[in-house]
């Protein structure tokens, strides 16, 4: 295999993406379920909303992002610890560089929060917005702490 790309597969954890759908499945699910129509109701007899399964894949794959960029980020962040104590991870080995990782990551964030705010139900999509700019604040903040803390 291309050693780049082995690089990539590892700084991406791309063998926990199963881990990641299922949990999005199972939420997606649950919330299919409270679309049901209550037993008693006038609108008992009636069918419930169709499945939104285009909803669901771009929400898989926003999300698949979301948790690929913040995996290359956090290498990205922690490059220098790693140099010093994991010498073998992809970006102190060389295998990518530090920029090249940075934008890959900040780009996978960013293209998965929008498939994650399109993916969102219309009336929801402001709130869905609101919380992703707030986990972008978060990771930024987690980024400059990185880059202003020493080794210790």
């Amino acid at each position: 295999m291309n050693p780049k790309l082995r690089g990539w597969l590892i700084l991406t954890r791309g063998s926990n993406l199963p881990t990641v759908w299922s949990n999005v499945l199972a939420g997606w699910l649950l919330a299919q379920g409270l679309r049901l129509r209550p037993p008693g109701s006038e609108y008992a007899g009636q069918a419930p909303d169709p499945l939104g399964w285009g909803g669901l894949l771009l929400l898989l794959l926003g999300v698949s992002l979301t948790y690929v960029g913040g995996m290359i980020l956090n290498d990205a962040f922690d490059a220098r610890w790693d140099a010093e104590r994991r010498s073998t991870r992809p970006i102190p080995a060389g295998l990518i560089a530090v920029g090249e990782a940075l934008r890959a990551g900040w780009g996978a964030l960013a293209l998965g929060f929008i498939l994650t705010v399109v993916a969102a139900p219309a009336p929801l999509r402001k709130t869905v917005a609101v919380v992703a700019l707030l986990l972008r604040r978060r990771v930024a903040a987690r980024a400059l702490r990185a880059h202003l803390r020493p080794l210790a």
